[in-house]
């Protein structure tokens, strides 16, 4: 049996978000991670204003898109 000891979590460092395979989660579209905890507090009033005015539905500490194009979108806005 081998043992991994590589964080998994990792690559998210560093990160502000990032986007979920679609084999982890089971809602139609896309699934944002905020990773980023101190970004998103602070501009967490314009994130809730963006999701209103774009599709996105806020849920805890992650975002869901449901089309290609609100991901492109969201991309554009917060990368």
């Amino acid at each position: 049996m081998q043992i991994i000891s590589d964080d998994v979590l990792a690559t998210w460092r560093g990160r502000r978000f990032v986007i979920a395979d679609s084999s982890l989660h089971d809602s139609d579209g896309h699934l944002i991670v905020l990773v980023d905890f101190g970004f998103w507090v602070d501009n967490y009033g314009d994130l809730e204003l963006w999701c209103r005015n774009n599709n996105g539905q806020i849920q805890g500490m992650t975002v869901v898109l449901s089309t290609d194009q609100d991901l492109s979108s969201f991309l554009l806005r917060w990368s």
